[in-house]
């Protein structure tokens, strides 16, 4: 085996699985969720009582909340991408003063793709991924639909979705379905691949002796 063609498509891969990793898509508004996932997020069927504050409470599911969202048991009315319960941004029967403010979604490890169903009051909304607090991509978007309602990120690296319903007398948010992709490094891949295909080619250099 030629050991320049093995340097070349080690090349070659290293960029690929790059050029994977940065190419970034904002989903702002689809009918449907992520082709395939490793985690799919839904809030069961009345597991806590109406109004219960949610925020770590579905970490074992790889995410967790920030302040300011609470459990709708209800799941009513019901909306395209969503499953009985699902979480909301105001407690009672509408936003009150303090609530209907920007909240974020936490990944336990870092994502390169998710999405998540959400439904507003608000004629729009914008939604930030972030990594170790720093931005990485930031789209607005109408999310008043009851349809195409699942938005998100994917083909970059965050560990943090931060939501900020527009402000109208009434920011109220309905949110259910999160799924998502775990990252994998793209330094980590590479060294793994080109290890690989560098043994290949000490094997071949020695039965070329």
């Amino acid at each position: 085996m030629n050991t320049r063609y093995l340097r070349g498509v080690l090349t070659g891969c290293a960029i690929a699985l790059i050029s994977t990793q940065t190419a970034a898509t904002s989903i702002a508004g689809s009918s449907t969720g992520l082709a395939s996932f490793d985690q799919l997020v839904t809030f069961g069927n009345n597991l806590y009582s109406a109004d219960t504050a949610i925020t770590n409470q579905f970490s074992a599911s790889g995410v967790t909340f920030s302040g300011g969202l609470f459990y709708d048991a209800s799941g009513s009315p019901a909306y395209a991408n969503m499953f009985q319960s699902r979480l909301k941004n105001y407690s009672g029967g509408s936003c009150s003063t303090g609530e209907c403010q920007t909240f974020s979604i936490f990944f336990s490890n870092p994502v390169s793709d998710a999405v998540f169903a959400a439904v507003t009051q608000a004629s729009s909304s914008t939604f930030s991924a972030y990594l170790n607090n720093a931005l990485v991509e930031t789209f607005s978007a109408a999310t008043g639909t009851t349809a195409n309602n699942v938005y998100g990120f994917t083909g970059i690296v965050f560990d943090e979705i931060r939501i900020d319903p527009a402000t109208t007398s009434n920011s109220a948010m309905l949110l259910d379905s999160v799924e998502y992709v775990s990252a994998v490094p793209v330094p980590a891949a590479v060294w793994l691949f080109g290890s690989g295909l560098l043994g290949l080619a000490g094997i071949a250099r020695k039965k070329t002796v």
